[in-house]
């Protein structure tokens, strides 16, 4: 929301206009640091254009609710659809493994080959936990969706795709931390009616289209549409560089640390495994170089401007400093990437550039 690039700018002046904001200009000769923001809007929201708004640009939030923080301050929608998982009669299993290292499987002290410099093989106990039963718990407010006051076919979509995601995920192998898989035993409706029965996600997949249709012939979508379907390009690059700072996902050697350039080749030998094991087909990273800092919203932002740590009991996190790097490929990829540590926390995000 803060990027000065034109493309962006005139979205934001469609979405103000759609939500009916007026977009507050600085006086002259006021600061940043004003105690009124430039992003909040005084006066009541209109609420229902804000729906609208929402169905128009990402229908998804609707379901998983939004806060446009950005946006007037104060456009918040909660979740339609949430859950949680419990578990009973819960039990410690206990378990253990051993860390080999191949290289230096022995202690030797006098090559400061030790288990505390990250050498030889170390075992190590482990404690995995066990329950007897474990029960995942949906609600879907369906009065919520019918508050947005966007129309039967819009409910209706709104509804099935929820009920989409939700067969999907019922159908898919629950993966939800490492060492804990599940798969579904049955499926029980309380409300509003105890015969529902889900539908598979194949049949519902079907019925989305149609729905998809109605909704983009009666407007919903926008003037600006085929069909309700926008599609995304994402262009190939030869060149991505950071938007967030490259986390190294395992403690350096310290041979790996003797230099600048024994660093720089552990990485680009990390993100190279990381890249491949992507994909063995893609073409290879030639070529890394570390950025001091990267330009956002007018602002050279360093590593140390960004939230680098997880907060999570027994995580060691080997690199907590981070850096921005600008990565060459030898053919062009498309799309972001996302590497290294916590890089599904958006940390390690990277995005192509000229």
């Amino acid at each position: 929301w803060e990027s000065a690039d034109p493309k962006a700018l005139a979205l934001q002046d469609r979405i103000l206009k759609d939500l009916g904001i007026t977009k507050k200009r600085k006086k002259k000769g006021e600061s940043d640091d004003s105690e009124e923001r430039d992003d909040e809007a005084s006066g009541r929201v209109d609420m229902r254009r804000c729906y609208k708004t929402l169905l128009k640009y990402d229908l998804n939030s609707l379901i998983h609710g939004v806060f446009l923080e950005k946006v007037a301050g104060r456009l918040r929608v909660p979740r339609a659809l949430s859950g949680f998982v419990e578990a009973s009669n819960v039990k410690p299993a206990e378990a253990g493994g051993t860390k080999f290292d191949h290289v230096f499987p022995a202690k030797d002290e006098a090559r400061g080959v030790t288990s505390k410099d990250g050498f030889t093989n170390v075992p190590y106990p482990s404690t995995q936990f066990s329950a007897e039963s474990t029960t995942a718990y949906f609600n879907l407010d369906l009065n919520q969706i019918r508050g947005y006051g966007l129309g039967p076919d819009a409910e209706q979509l709104l509804i099935t795709l929820a009920l989409y995601k939700l067969a999907r995920f019922c159908e898919s192998d629950w993966d939800l931390r490492s060492n804990c898989k599940f798969e579904v035993g049955s499926i029980e409706t309380t409300r509003p009616k105890k015969d529902f029965a889900l539908p598979a996600a194949k049949d519902i997949a079907e019925m989305l289209p149609k729905l998809i249709s109605k909704v983009s012939g009666s407007g919903g979508f926008g003037d600006d549409n085929s069909n309700g379907v926008r599609t995304v390009t994402w262009v190939k690059k030869k060149k991505k560089i950071s938007v967030t700072p490259y986390l190294h996902p395992w403690h350096l050697k310290k041979p790996q640390m003797r230099s600048p350039e024994a660093i720089a080749a552990a990485l680009l030998g990390q993100l190279r495994r990381e890249w491949n094991a992507s994909d063995g087909e893609l073409t290879g990273i030639v070529e890394i170089r570390e950025q001091p800092s990267i330009l956002h919203g007018g602002r050279a932002l360093r590593p140390l401007h960004f939230h680098r740590f997880r907060r999570k009991r027994g995580l060691v996190q080997p690199d907590t400093l981070g850096r921005l790097l600008e990565l060459r490929f030898a053919q062009p990829v498309r799309g972001p990437l996302a590497l290294g540590f916590a890089c599904h926390f958006g940390l390690g995000l990277f995005v192509p550039v000229e």
